[in-house]
């Protein structure tokens, strides 16, 4: 290992762990940083939050998944997009969690980003827990035996002492020289207008150097590979958005794309079936999420041609501290967007996991823990019940 400074990501995205695991963490981080590294914690608000902060890390919010493991069954949970948001200004060499919840989202942060993770096994598994490949760290040879069990390959002793930084051979992910720009849509026929739109948006700054790409399925597909595969990359479908925002510097799109481009941390611009709202900033915020989502009755936006959503995509990719303010903006009003469609999506997981739908109350509480919100102390006590 070099002398090289490092910077660690402790994640925590399943609520307060109390006692000896918080006290283990605790004592990794003084190691790390009294070695001079670098420690971000990602986590909720609470103990382990105001412990870090004490310590003296960087503390970047992000919510108890109410969720829970259900949310992984989704294509781009929202968690997951508030990491890749939090990666995105961070940039640690190693992600490091101590929960199962958090070490499924780590494992797939880490396959989108190439960023390192290790995970430490500090208690006892429950049998539907599911490792895979490693590292992995065990404070006894019982866990290590469990880890083993529950499918990992690289498993090992955790030392008193954890020094992170074993796990960091290589420098942490560096960013592309050249800029990415994304349309992510449908690409049926009711868009493909709006997709040759943005099509001969992108085509100049193709050949100027600009990685173009767009995501997305349908049957205007082939027409629109055959009028520009040769200046712009073609994805197909994707699954999940995810990867594919990792990768981008500016994301083109409409309804649920736009909240998980500004969930991401990516500068987004507004163009759908009615029109644009361009580059979607503070200001043009509130007007682009009533036409996305505000109803079928809602005025269309300005329809540019395709010069002006140029000078739009121009204007994000050569002003690097707009686009920088811009990601660190978005992911706030994406949670303010998320919480107007997340009821129904909540509802359905609740029942699948309970096997009976939530209350009002439960819903509501679910969706303050999603958004940071304070819950009231009344609506505590009702769900204690």
């Amino acid at each position: 290992m070099t002398n090289a400074h490092h910077h660690v990501l402790f994640l925590n995205a399943w609520g307060d762990s109390r006692g000896g695991a918080q006290r283990s963490v605790r004592s990794w981080m003084d190691v790390l940083l009294a070695r001079g590294h670098r420690v971000t914690v990602a986590c909720p608000e609470g103990a382990w939050a105001d412990d870090a902060r004490r310590a003296g890390c960087r503390v970047e919010w992000l919510p108890h998944d109410p969720w829970a493991l259900a949310a992984l069954e989704q294509a781009s949970p929202p968690n997951l997009l508030r990491l890749l948001a939090i990666l995105r200004r961070v940039r640690p060499d190693l992600i490091h969690t101590v929960q199962y919840g958090s070490h499924l989202l780590a494992r797939v942060a880490g396959a989108i980003t190439g960023i390192p993770w290790v995970h430490t096994v500090l208690g006892p598994l429950s049998p539907g827990h599911r490792f895979a490949g490693g590292p992995y760290l065990a404070v006894s040879p019982a866990f290590e035996r469990d880890a083993r069990r529950a499918g990992a390959e690289d498993v090992r002793p955790c030392p008193a002492r954890l020094d992170l930084t074993a796990f960091m051979p290589s420098p942490g992910p560096r960013e592309s020289l050249v800029p990415t720009i994304t349309f992510a849509s449908r690409l049926d026929g009711r868009l493909e207008a709006v997709a040759t739109l943005v099509c001969e948006a992108l085509r100049p700054l193709a050949g100027a150097g600009v990685r173009c790409q767009i995501a997305g399925d349908g049957d205007a597909l082939p027409r629109l590979r055959e009028r520009y595969g040769r200046d712009l990359d073609f994805l197909g479908h994707r699954p999940g958005l995810a990867a594919v925002l990792w990768e981008s510097d500016v994301l083109i799109g409409a309804g649920r794309t736009l909240i998980e481009g500004l969930a991401c941390g990516v500068p987004c611009i507004s163009v759908g079936q009615r029109g644009t709202g361009g580059i979607v900033s503070p200001e043009t915020a509130d007007a682009i999420a009533e036409h996305n989502w505000g109803g079928r009755h809602v005025p269309a936006l300005q329809r540019p041609d395709a010069s002006d959503l140029t000078r739009d995509i121009e204007e994000l990719v050569n002003d690097s501290s707009r686009r920088a303010a811009l990601a660190a903006w978005g992911p706030d009003v994406a949670r303010r967007y998320d919480a107007r469609l997340a009821g129904p999506v909540l509802e359905a997981a609740y029942e699948r996991a309970c096997e009976r739908p939530p209350s009002a109350t439960q819903t509501a509480w679910l969706l303050a823990r999603l958004t940071g919100d304070k819950v009231r102390r009344s609506a505590r006590r009702r769900l204690r019940g």
